[in-house]
């Protein structure tokens, strides 16, 4: 089973990099432990590989080309 969490902790990710939005969906894993997290855009669908480290799932969503 999976869960997305619309906005977890809104305040640290930032708006999708193409679109805009602020509709994020985080993608939790729920049983299996080799399942990853991920972060979408509830707009446009783009989103961030899975990975198992939750806190650079959310680095790398926030990486723009200018910082």
């Amino acid at each position: 089973m999976n869960k997305f969490i619309a906005g977890i902790n809104k305040e640290k990710l930032k708006p999708c990099p193409f679109c805009g939005s602020n509709s994020i969906l985080f993608h939790q894993p729920q049983i299996k432990p080799q399942e990853h997290f991920g972060i979408y855009c509830g707009n446009c669908g783009c989103g961030t590989m899975g990975l198992p480290d939750k806190e650079k799932v959310i680095n790398i969503w926030n990486t723009r080309a200018n910082n």
